[in-house]
């Protein structure tokens, strides 16, 4: 299978939910990606093509273009982005 590009993982995530929820992904506990000691991503955009980083514990957070990072942590947010379409999926296939 070829790599997904973080725009087709944003849009596997927003076609597998029906009901349109969010325009958004906010990771919980270890789904948070951690980008060095000091900084995380806490929130991936689903409508263009930033994340949110937090500085630090409580600090201050600012929106990110996602090209700016690393391929390595655009690989864990896509990873993300389709663990958390799978699940949306999922959850909609028990409810058919």
């Amino acid at each position: 299978m070829d790599k997904m590009s973080f725009r087709e993982a944003q849009l596997a995530v927003l076609g597998a939910d029906r009901i349109r929820r969010t325009n958004k992904v906010i990771p919980e506990g270890m789904q948070i990606i951690p980008i060095g000691d000091m900084i995380e991503i806490v929130e991936i955009c689903l409508d263009k093509p930033f994340v949110v980083v937090r500085m630090g514990d409580g600090g201050p957070e600012s929106y990110c273009p996602i090209d700016k990072f690393s391929e390595s942590v655009q690989d864990e947010c896509i990873d993300l982005l389709r663990e958390v379409a799978f699940n949306i999926d999922q959850e909609f296939a028990k409810e058919d």
